[in-house]
């Protein structure tokens, strides 16, 4: 005998439809909430970390792009500066050297080198003789042949009894003695040259030379040559009230 058992269906409860119906509406609101925070920057940190060390690394290159652009600029402004302080020390090197040597031409600095020392005394015969002593006793053209052969070599500085000599140097006799820049100087007469001693010697002593004529006349004369000579400045500097320089052509 078959029993006949009915159809058993397998019923959703009532509830389930509108419990799924509002988790949809609930986590469509979450979504659009958290969009909406998202854009309004009112996440947590947490959130927007990755954004916010993205943005501070490239302001931080940014920043380092912009510094190295300044320090290259400033590199260029440096190396400019030394080139012109390179060619102003050259200059300045230059003109000090050009006054220097414009102060050893006209007398003005003293100096020191090697050269001669040529020491000239009245002649013996002036001892002998009676009240005309005169041609035995040294005079200012006795001492300019002197000078002039000693320029003549290359002495580059010349002086009488501690008296620089220089192109505007007088010699001139004034009763019983010389004046060397208005300066009283008396014999025996000491003549320092700064030069190159062996030609300085050699001009003084050739043949027929001053040293022979002083020699010839008794005039006690003794030529020494010198590994070191210090020639003192002109005492006083020259001064020009008419002589004016020429301006250079344009």
């Amino acid at each position: 005998m078959s029993v006949h058992m009915p159809h058993l269906r397998m019923r959703m409860p009532s509830w389930v439809a509108p419990a799924t119906a509002v988790c949809f509406v609930i986590g469509g609101l979450l979504a659009l909430q958290f969009t909406t925070q998202r854009k309004a920057g009112l996440l947590p940190a947490r959130y927007g970390r990755a954004d916010m060390l993205a943005q501070i690394l490239a302001a931080s290159q940014s920043q380092t792009e912009k510094q190295e652009e300044e320090i290259k600029q400033l590199r260029a402004q440096l190396n400019e500066l030394r080139e012109a302080s390179t060619q102003r020390e050259e200059l300045f090197a230059l003109l000090n050297r050009q006054v220097t040597e414009d102060q050893i031409a006209l007398g003005l600095a003293e100096v020191r080198g090697p050269g001669v020392i040529i020491t000239i005394d009245d002649s013996e015969l002036a001892r002998q003789v009676g009240e005309n002593k005169e041609p035995f006793l040294l005079h200012d053209y006795d001492l300019w042949p002197v000078v002039n052969e000693l320029r003549a070599a290359g002495a580059e500085a010349i002086s009488i009894n501690g008296q620089r000599v220089v192109g505007a140097t007088a010699i001139r006799c004034a009763g019983p003695v010389l004046k060397i820049n208005d300066a009283p100087v008396a014999s025996p007469f000491i003549i320092k040259a700064i030069g190159d001693p062996q030609t300085l010697s050699s001009a003084l002593n050739i043949p027929g030379g001053v040293i022979e004529q002083f020699r010839a006349s008794k005039f006690p004369v003794k030529l020494e040559t010198q590994k070191e000579i210090t020639i003192e400045a002109v005492g006083v500097s020259p001064k020009f009230n008419y002589a004016k320089p020429v301006p250079p052509e344009k």
